[in-house]
C-alpha cells in the first residue's frame, strides 16, 4: 500500500475487508495489553508527555539493541522499553495487504475536562506538509493503545466515520457538534476507551475524540498513539526525534 498523498484532502478507498486496511477499516482488541502493565506505563505517563510530530522509529531502528538506550535519553528507561515492545507486536499486528512500512511517529494524549460538546474531526497526516504545503499526506495505518483510568471516566470515546458519504455533512480539521455525529450510526463507529483496548484503523480513516466529561481528579484519560507510515514524516527527518535529549527536557519542564 503506497503513502497517501493528495493536495488538499487525504485518498480514499472502499475496500472495508476485515482484514484490510482499507477505508472504513476499524478493528478493536479488547485485551492487546494486560491490565497491569497498562497500569504500570499509565503511571509513567502520569508524568511524562510525548508530544505529536517529534518521535519517529524506523522499522530498521525497533530491530537494533541500542534503540531503548537512545530512547532512554529521552524517556524513562522502563518506558522505553515498553514503546519498542509494543511497536514490534504492533507489526505483527498489521492487516495483511499492508506492505513497504518504513517506521512509527508516536505520541501520547490526555485531554482536559470539556464542556464544549464538540469534537475534532481529522485524519491523521504530516502536519509538515499540511501546513507549508497544504498537502494532506496519511499514514497506513494508525493506532491508538488506551491506558487509563480504569474508571471513573465520562466520555472520551473516539468516533471513526466509515462511510464516505458523510465528508460533505461533517469535513475534516474542523469541529463539530459531538451527538450530531455520533448520531449517524450507520456511518461512524464509537470506540470505548477501555485501559488495554487496542484500536487499528486505515490511516486515511476520519475520526475524532468525544469531549471528556469528566474524570477522577489526578487521573486524566491517557492513550498512545502510534501511526504506521511508508515513509518519515517531515519533522524528523533523521534520528529518533526531532530534538536534542536537552531541547526535549527543557521544552517538557515549560
Amino acid at each position: 500500500m503506497a503513502r497517501r498523498t493528495v493536495a488538499g484532502q487525504p485518498a480514499r478507498r472502499s475496500d472495508r475487508d476485515s482484514r484490510t486496511g482499507g477505508r472504513g477499516f476499524v478493528e478493536e482488541d479488547e485485551g492487546f495489553l494486560a491490565a497491569e502493565d497498562a497500569a504500570r506505563i499509565y503511571a509513567i505517563l502520569q508524568n511524562v508527555r510525548i508530544p505529536s510530530s517529534v518521535f519517529y522509529l524506523s522499522l530498521e531502528a525497533l530491530e537494533a539493541p541500542q534503540t531503548s538506550s537512545l530512547l532512554a535519553h529521552y524517556l524513562p528507561e522502563a518506558l522505553g522499553a515498553f514503546i519498542v515492545a509494543h511497536l514490534r507486536r504492533l507489526l505483527r499486528a498489521v492487516p495483511d495487504d499492508i506492505e513497504g512500512a518504513d517506521g512509527f511517529e508516536l505520541w501520547t494524549t490526555r485531554p482536559k475536562r470539556s464542556e464544549t460538546g464538540q469534537i475534532y474531526l481529522h485524519v491523521d497526516c504530516d502536519e509538515q506538509l499540511r501546513t507549508g504545503a497544504g498537502v494532506i499526506c496519511t499514514p497506513m495505518l494508525g493506532s491508538v493503545l488506551y491506558l487509563g483510568p480504569q474508571e471513573g471516566l465520562v466520555g472520551g470515546e473516539t468516533l471513526f466515520v466509515t462511510e464516505e458519504r458523510l465528508s460533505d455533512q461533517f469535513p475534516c480539521f474542523k469541529f463539530h457538534h459531538w451527538e450530531g455525529l455520533a448520531a449517524q450510526a450507520d456511518s461512524v463507529r464509537v470506540v470505548e476507551p477501555r485501559p488495554g483496548k487496542l484500536v487499528l484503523f486505515s490511516g486515511d480513516t476520519p475520526h475524532g475524540q468525544a469531549p471528556v466529561v469528566d474524570h477522577p481528579d489526578g487521573l486524566p484519560r491517557i492513550a498512545l498513539l502510534a501511526n504506521l507510515w511508508s515513509a518519515r514524516i517531515g519533522h524528523v527527518p533523521a534520528g529518533i526525534c526531532a530534538l536534542s535529549p536537552e531541547e526535549f527536557r527543557r521544552r517538557a519542564s515549560v
